[in-house]
């Protein structure tokens, strides 16, 4: 057989398998994804960090490229809700996520780029902060204008609206007396049929019931007065009405207690009813306090708020039970349902198969990447809202992306070059950087073995790593250790905040440890009288009551010698407290304590009694620091037990929130640590701390055995000096202070203009952070 026939035979198993190669080549190859403009225009570069705009969009939308395409694309389908959503529920959740620092809660705003500075026109930056956290009201409140409609459809089939109308009982106010005993409910029976039967001779019931009702509750906490009902719109609130006693209301009570049914029936003569062996759990009424439900329970009914005429054929009253179905019916779980039933009659339609994938497998199965790119290859995602289409480009997800987490994917990979800029001998050593080689080859490694569907080792580490390429994971896995060398020094790097002995010395000479309670008296800076008020009862409580003129009021009350033997009436008086020079020094604590719980101004009172542990320095604002310590060097000089009794102004204590407390502290030194000792000779005690370090040297042999159990007591001292300084200066803030200094300091920039204002609000704003400031 010659060449051609040879050829002739072999050229469609040849023509074949090169088909089925280029094939397959054209199969693997990554689909063509919407483009941004200008990718190669350079966002950013220093030292070996060169970014384009199109690593970044990679990264960024790798990482949160659904999330927030998603978030563009709620807003457009909900923005007909802007008006409906709970304006109450909204101002709450700003306030939860600046109850853990309002700080801390600026900070993460300006590096999102949300606002531009803490200190920005009030107004406008509230907005934004309204702004930026709306979404999820968006969505809850398209959520229960579609609950609503769902009642309404299923009425016909269910009545669940025409039920709760029918089963609505009226608001009560009444007097509930409960007890254990039927022996005992039998002889309250018994009065209560005298008085009935006699009223002039042996009382009024509602006397009776009066009168009871206070013996029961006399030990309860008051009630919180300043806290007003909200009434149903269908109760005429134009004319006041007051519950003294208990005001029920039939939905707040358990639906498995025959109490309920039994206060809420029918008849309404404002007489004694009682009702016994109630089933199973435990009852509750708004006022707070708990009754057994295996008691038997005496019950006077006293009046009902104002209804309005007609109530129950009004549209309000309907609207009051279906708002509260909706209520019920709109969970987190009923939310998100209803959103991606928006979302799927959207028909959304999304050319980039990355965040398609990822929507599909993460966040709903109805979302799919189309097979061709649109007519416009720089459209994302096409969808309908109401008879219109819209679009979202390439450009606008990475706009909305670029300010909001630049920062956040890229500040590690900046650091790293800042830090060997400016410090080249922190870097790492062959031993270390070898470390690292042999953990990202594990990482490859693990790759290669199990790859991510779809996703390109770069694109693995984008999304895993927070990198732009291989090289970069060492500098990023090494960054903190570079950062702690570069503030503490290492080797020939003497560091920013390297701890020598003056700094030591500092630390030792403002140390101090204080036992200590208070009670708090706080007071509105604008009102003098309250100004006023809260430093005399400080004072009442140091002085007592015993030397007041004749006009003044006596605010503090504490029976400190109670007469076991006197009757009910007299103990039931308020006795004046005396102070505390007229108190044994061996019931001071005690009286302190129940003083604290009675009278502080302060939440934690109720549980701790006034108790601040041990205070040491930096832990409270430097005016409370500075009152303490008075407190404690006047007690010291004098000995006398009633100057361990202090009281501190405070002008501006600032709190979680932002918001700032006025007010005065008793206070209170129960004890103190004392500090060890310095050595005499400090030039002997760093001679010896040299010759520990000398494997050759026997200290026993050049100190004395006193010596060096003076040195080592102060050594185990000074070493958790230093240890609290160390701690100090590793905190995640104050790195973030110390690098935004150096990369203020070498000029660093961002290409991008928006990006770099960002960058520019945050690196200021955490530059200027001062962590020896104290309110």
């Amino acid at each position: 057989m010659n060449y051609k026939q040879i050829l002739l035979k072999g050229l469609p198993v040849l023509v074949v398998a090169v088909t089925i190669i280029v094939v397959a080549a054209i199969l693997s190859r990554p689909k063509a994804q919407p483009q941004i403009s200008n990718p190669e225009e350079i966002v950013f570069e220093y030292g070996n960090l060169k970014v384009t705009k199109e690593e970044l969009y990679s990264m960024l939308k790798l990482n949160v490229g659904s999330s927030v395409l998603l978030d563009m694309i709620d807003r457009e389908l909900l923005a007909d809700y802007y008006d409906d959503i709970d304006e109450e529920e909204l101002e709450n959740k700003i306030k939860s996520q600046k109850s853990t620092g309002i700080d801390a809660f600026y900070r993460s705003l300006v590096k999102a780029g949300v606002i531009t500075s803490p200190d920005e026109d009030e107004e406008t930056r509230d907005q934004k902060i309204r702004d930026y956290y709306i979404l999820s009201l968006l969505q809850k409140a398209y959520a229960k204008e579609v609950a609503r409609q769902e009642l309404y459809d299923e009425e016909e089939k269910t009545h669940a609206i025409q039920k709760a109308k029918e089963e609505y009982r009226e608001d009560m106010c009444v007097i509930t007396l409960s007890y254990s005993t039927l022996t005992k409910a039998n002889q309250i029976k018994a009065e209560l049929e005298k008085r009935e039967q006699d009223p002039d001779t042996h009382g009024t019931v509602l006397d009776f019931f009066k009168h009871e009702y206070a013996d029961q509750h006399k030990d309860d906490e008051e009630k919180d007065t300043e806290k007003e009902r909200e009434y149903p719109p269908f109760i005429d609130t134009t004319e006041e009405y007051n519950c003294e006693y208990d005001y029920l209301v039939y939905s707040e009570l358990s639906n498995r207690t025959s109490f309920r049914d039994f206060v809420f029936s029918d008849e309404y003569n404002g007489i004694p009813f009682t009702v016994e062996e109630v089933e199973g759990g435990k009852h509750y009424n708004t006022t707070g306090f708990q009754v057994p439900d295996d008691a038997i329970y005496f019950v006077y009914k006293l009046s009902k708020p104002n209804y309005k005429d007609n109530y129950r054929e009004s549209e309000e009253f309907e609207n009051y039970f279906v708002d509260q179905l909706v209520e019920r019916r709109v969970t987190d779980t009923y939310t998100s349902t209803k959103v991606k039933e928006l979302r799927k009659d959207a028909d959304i339609k999304i050319y980039d198969t990355i965040i398609a994938s990822y929507i599909k497998s993460n966040i709903s199965n109805d979302f799919k990447g189309e097979k061709k790119l649109s007519k416009d290859k720089t459209v994302l995602v096409t969808f309908k809202v109401g008879n219109e289409t819209k679009t979202i480009t390439a450009d606008e997800l990475y706009d909305k992306m670029k300010t909001q987490y630049s920062l956040e994917f890229m500040l590690d990979l900046i650091n790293y070059e800042v830090l060997i800029k400016k410090a080249p001998e922190i870097q790492l050593s062959k031993e270390e950087k070898q470390e690292y080689i042999d953990l990202i080859k594990a990482y490859k490694t693990g790759y290669s073995q199990n790859p991510p569907a779809g996703l390109t080792w770069i694109e693995y580490l984008r999304l895993y790593h927070g990198i732009f390429y291989e090289d970069q994971l060492m500098n990023v896995e090494a960054v903190q250790t570079l950062i702690t060398r570069y503030i503490l020094g290492y080797e020939d790097w003497n560091g920013t905040d390297k701890i020598e002995d003056e700094d030591i010395q500092r630390e030792y000479d403002r140390w101090f440890s204080i036992e200590a309670y208070h009670i708090l008296f706080e007071y509105d800076p604008e009102d003098e009288e309250s100004k006023d008020l809260a430093e005399k009862k400080a004072h009442q409580v140091k002085y007592g009551c015993q030397d007041l003129e004749e006009d003044e009021e006596c605010y503090i009350f504490y029976d400190v010698n109670p007469d076991e033997d006197e009757d009910e009436e007299e103990e039931d008086k308020e006795v004046p407290f005396v102070g505390f020079e007229e108190v044994e020094f061996s019931k001071w604590k005690t009286v302190f304590q129940a003083l604290a719980q009675e009278y502080s101004d302060d939440p934690s009172a109720k549980s701790n009694s006034g108790y601040l542990n041990y205070v040491s320095y930096g832990q409270m604002t430097e005016k409370f620091e500075e009152g303490l310590l008075e407190i404690r060097d006047n007690y010291n000089d004098t000995k006398n037990s009633f100057d361990r009794i202090g009281i501190v102004e405070e002008n501006a204590i600032k709190q979680a929130d932002g918001t700032y407390k006025y007010g005065y502290h008793v206070v209170f030194m129960t004890a103190e640590k004392t500090k060890t000792a310095q050595p005499n000779n400090m030039e002997r005690y760093r001679e010896y701390l040299e010759y520990l370090k000398d494997a050759d040297v026997d200290v026993k042999e050049k100190y004395s055995a006193d010596e060096i159990s003076k040195f080592d007591a102060y050594k185990t001292f000074e070493d958790s000096l230093k240890k609290n300084l160390e701690s100090k200066y590793s905190t995640a803030l104050f790195k973030e202070k110390r690098l935004a200094e150096l990369r203020k300091e070498l000029g660093i920039s961002f290409k991008d203009a928006e990006i770099n204002a960002v960058y520019q609000n945050y690196t200021n704003l955490v530059a200027a952070y001062n962590p020896d400031a104290r309110s």
